[in-house]
């Protein structure tokens, strides 16, 4: 999990927000198809359909701000890649460790990953920098680290759980519920400047995974049902 953030911070450096949502929207398929081919879970027409609404939605939102570079366009393709490793490998481990408790995989997950997150610290950071940051640090700063830290456990075992119940496609399509719904809270309750046909993308996203849902399953059957009523 420390692989694709560092590859998604080396993109940022050449890339909008906006390029990179598109790059995390389109990784939705190729998890499903590594969903398929690696774990055999099959997705049914309505899923496929959900995956590519969503992806199709990200590309509408990031249309007005995608920003070509090619460094930029290397460092997306390699974090949607390791997003897809991740993903796969991460829930074919699970699998195999099904014995193995939510705590007991949150903690060999974090412990595994802390020696890649402290060498990409070292190659990627100004070390003297976070030494200030930290001596200087208030009680208040302090404090709300610290509370950061709790939350961050706490996203870590919800996490952990969400992966054991569900399957590599649908918590892809969870994490990309969470960012569009973020952002859609964002520019209708904050204001944020989002012009009209990013807002399209972003309701595109959100309908995607609403259809992908069991509750989108429960409305595609209540509309099959009464379209044969009727004809």
């Amino acid at each position: 999990w420390i692989i694709p953030i560092a590859l998604n911070m080396a993109a940022m450096r050449y890339l909008t927000v906006e390029t990179l949502m598109m790059f995390r929207s389109i990784t939705i398929v190729l998890v499903a198809i590594g969903d398929y081919v690696v774990l055999g879970n099959k997705l049914n027409g309505r899923q496929i359909l959900a995956c590519l609404v969503i992806s199709v939605g990200g590309v509408i939102y990031a249309s007005n701000d995608i920003s070509f570079h090619l460094v930029g366009y290397m460092w997306g393709l390699g974090y949607a890649v390791s997003m897809l490793v991740n993903s796969i490998y991460t829930k074919f481990a699970f699998n195999q460790n099904k014995s193995m408790s939510t705590w007991e995989k949150s903690f060999l997950n974090n412990l595994l990953g802390t020696p890649v997150m402290l060498v990409c610290v070292c190659l990627f950071e100004d070390l003297t920098q976070i030494q200030q940051t930290f001596v200087s640090m208030t009680r208040i700063q302090a404090t709300f680290l610290a509370l950061s830290c709790v939350m961050g456990l706490g996203i870590s075992m919800s996490g952990i759980k969400c992966r054991d119940l569900l399957s590599a496609t649908s918590f892809d399509v969870l994490g990309n519920c969470t960012k569009y719904a973020t952002l859609a809270i964002t520019a209708l309750v904050l204001g944020s400047s989002t012009n009209s046909l990013s807002l399209v993308g972003i309701l595109l996203a959100l309908t995607g995974s609403a259809l992908y849902s069991p509750a989108g399953a429960f409305v595609v059957t209540k509309i099959m049902g009464s379209s044969k009523k009727s004809s």
